[in-house]
């Protein structure tokens, strides 16, 4: 666990501290950070819940008949992608430092546009930063892309990147309305025939998406059941930012008002968790653009408590889930590959022997 807090207080002084350097300074730190973003994800070996599975896959990518296999229970831009890669490099290790680069760059382009760039990463580096690079590759590729779609000044750029996020998961499209600010009635109708032209085309796979929603509902189950304090905590924060925030854009309060329904969703089907994720990554870029306009300091705490309160559960579950993994295991949950694969210990790629039983 001491590798983690290390890392998160290393980054984030950087950061915190590049916020009161002059711009050319600023640079040098942040560049800094996101080369050791790029570094501790990029070269890790199979630490982070989801890397296990998706290195297994990479490496199977080989047989075409398991190629076709994965389209129909993953979306299809991610799997070509991996497929490509098996075919150019077959490396799983080029193949995590690839996915780590892809997440930098997006996120690289997305600060660009960010009303304070410091205080974005902090949030980044805090909340989603294990979530994103260590687990959920494809939603976080999805998110960062549809964020990237929503901020971004050129509008072609924002076509190509809202095109492109649902091919890497599909929960993107619960926030396709906030698109409408962006890019108008005409692409949005676009994007949509198009996605329900392409759903027409692969229906046939769809009874294995349903059959993965119905797995993660069982995987999680008890993980939560009714209302959750966590959710009830990160809407009263939402709806008091909305009330007391002077200047809120319609996509700041459509953002705040998808966050608090990922959180009542959440309160009952944990599979939720990924809208969250989402919603509260939206969120948070979106809020500092609102305080930027404001001149009221005390707004800020709208922006810092849902990171406190995210960060303080993050830490909890990474230092919890090997002893979850483990009681899970012994109610007789066929959970044995999830141990290969938690966040404890940290090991680079190539002093993680667990990689040579894949």
């Amino acid at each position: 666990m001491s590798v983690y807090i290390l890392f998160f207080l290393l980054v984030t002084g950087l950061l915190l501290v590049a916020r009161r350097l002059p711009s050319y300074q600023s640079s040098i730190l942040v560049g800094i950070v996101f080369i050791i973003l790029l570094l501790f994800a990029g070269l890790r070996g199979l630490v982070g819940s989801d890397t296990y599975s998706y290195l297994t896959a990479y490496n199977n990518l080989s047989d075409n008949d398991y190629f076709f296999y994965l389209l129909g229970r993953m979306e299809p831009l991610f799997v070509i992608l991996a497929w490509a890669h098996s075919h150019i490099f077959n490396s799983g290790f080029l193949y995590i430092f690839t996915i780590s680069l892809i997440q930098i760059f997006l996120l690289w382009k997305i600060c660009e546009n960010s009303a304070d760039r410091c205080l974005f990463l902090v949030a980044y580096v805090l909340v989603f930063y294990l979530n994103f690079h260590f687990n959920i590759t494809r939603a976080a590729i999805a998110s960062m892309l549809l964020l990237y779609s929503l901020c971004s000044k050129s509008r072609s750029t924002s076509i190509l990147a809202a095109i492109l996020a649902p091919g890497f998961h599909v929960s993107v499209l619960l926030f396709y309305p906030l698109l409408f600010s962006r890019l108008g009635t005409k692409w949005i109708l676009i994007l949509l025939l198009s996605l329900f032209a392409a759903l027409a085309v692969f229906y046939q796979e769809l009874y294995d998406f349903s059959l993965k929603f119905l797995f993660y509902l069982d995987y999680l189950r008890g993980d939560s059941s009714g209302l959750s304090w966590y959710g009830t905590l990160i809407t009263i924060n939402v709806l008091a930012s909305i009330l007391l925030l002077p200047r809120v854009s319609y996509l700041f309060f459509g953002s705040a008002i998808l966050l608090i329904l990922s959180a009542v969703a959440y309160s009952f089907y944990p599979i939720a968790y990924r809208f969250i994720v989402i919603a509260l990554l939206i969120y948070l870029f979106l809020i500092l653009e609102v305080l930027s306009k404001s001149r009221y300091s005390w707004g800020y705490i709208f922006f810092w408590a849902p990171v406190a309160l995210t960060f303080s559960v993050l830490i909890y579950g990474i230092s919890e889930e090997r002893t979850i993994l483990e009681q899970r295991i012994a109610s007789g949950e066929p959970l044995d590959n999830a141990l290969e694969s938690t966040y404890i210990p940290y090991e680079f790629y190539w002093q993680d022997e667990s990689i040579d039983k894949l």
